[in-house]
């Protein structure tokens, strides 16, 4: 994922550094660029990558900016009709303006909103961008290669990966199938920080958890597969789950299921 981030005030540059790092490091998404910049053309000199990983998050002060910020809009738009734009305002009154625009905005959020509703309502957009390209995106797997084997299996379709009782291998289950192979757990985990450290030994995928029991400790899955969760991982988690906006259409939750 590649954020730019078009706010003028340079005072917020250092802000929005540190709530998209910290909000993008809690979500377990691995962002290649971020920019932040106060000048549209700054903005645009830094955009190489085109496609629905492109996350643009425009902010707008009124008539302050207003006409810049249009055109901005609807320059993104027509250099790449698949990249994602958030509008950050600090009113409503501007809502329809933006609307009449018709550059798709994924969202329009206050500035002033209470800062913890904030940070989730951003939290939950990026994750949304995310995962829909890690759903449209093949190259999204688990690859694990060695002397013995090869498995490729898409992230969408794993429930967790467990550390076996049977030294040097570990198990992934998934939607289609349990399979045990070589391979290190903390290996996994650095070539896909999409999945969830749990617990020492599991990997989770967060968006395939349907429920969760906080006095049991345990995550459950579809097929009544579940996996054990660690004290001091279980806020950490639960936040990752509430960050989930989008539904499953019916034909992702029948492949699960």
């Amino acid at each position: 994922m590649n954020i730019f981030v078009y706010e003028e005030q340079y005072r917020d540059h250092f802000w929005w550094e540190d709530l998209l790092l910290h909000t993008l490091m809690s979500c377990g998404i691995e962002v290649k660029s971020l920019e932040i910049q106060s000048d549209t053309l700054g903005l645009l000199d830094s955009w190489t990558t085109r496609g629905s990983h492109q996350v643009f998050i425009l902010v707008l002060y009124g008539d302050s900016n207003r006409q810049e910020f249009f055109e901005l809009a609807r320059r993104i738009r027509q250099l790449d009709p698949l990249s994602q734009i958030i509008v950050i305002a600090d009113s409503l009154f501007y809502m329809e303006d933006v609307l009449k625009t018709q550059v798709g905005v994924l969202d329009y959020i206050l500035k002033d909103l209470q800062p913890c509703l904030f940070r989730q309502r951003l939290a939950s957009l990026l994750m949304q961008v995310h995962s829909n390209f890690i759903l449209d995106t093949p190259k999204e797997q688990i690859i694990i290669q060695n002397s013995q084997v090869q498995v490729q299996i898409p992230i969408k379709k794993v429930f967790y990966v467990e550390r076996s009782v049977r030294a040097h291998y570990i198990s992934i289950v998934s939607s289609e199938e349990e399979l045990s192979v070589i391979a290190n757990l903390q290996d996994v985990k650095a070539k896909t920080p999409f999945l969830f450290s749990c617990h020492r030994s599991f990997l989770v995928n967060p968006f395939n958890i349907r429920h969760v029991d906080r006095q049991l400790r345990m995550a459950f899955f579809p097929r009544g597969y579940c996996c054990p969760i660690s004290r001091n991982r279980m806020m950490e988690l639960l936040d990752l789950i509430q960050f989930q906006s989008y539904p499953a259409s019916n034909s992702e939750e029948n492949e699960l299921e």
